[in-house]
């Protein structure tokens, strides 16, 4: 009884056949890790303008807060003039010069 021998060149192309099919595989795999990766970059790039208008918004209000600041201070100087007047007219008054 003969024992039939497998051609050398049919298991080297079965075995080239198996590297380009795991080939692929990786490829599709990193193809994958692309993809997501676009998408964690999207998702970081909308995070990133969110943060942005909420500093923009900060920024406004803080701005706001400022404008209020200077009207308060503008409010006070007028309150300490008027004090100042009153005084004035205090020291006048207990002066005798009106009695």
């Amino acid at each position: 009884m003969l024992i039939q021998i497998a051609k050398p060149e049919n298991g080297i192309a079965r075995t080239i056949n198996g590297i380009a099919k795991s080939m692929n595989g990786i490829a599709r795999t990193i193809n994958g890790i692309a993809k997501s990766m676009n998408g964690i970059a999207r998702t970081i790039n909308g995070i990133a303008k969110s943060i942005n208008g909420i500093a923009r918004t900060i920024n406004g209000i803080a701005k706001s807060i400022n404008g209020i600041a200077r009207t308060i201070n503008g409010i006070a100087r007028t309150i300490n003039g008027i004090a100042k007047s009153i005084n004035g007219i205090a020291i006048t008054v207990n002066g005798g010069d009106y009695l």
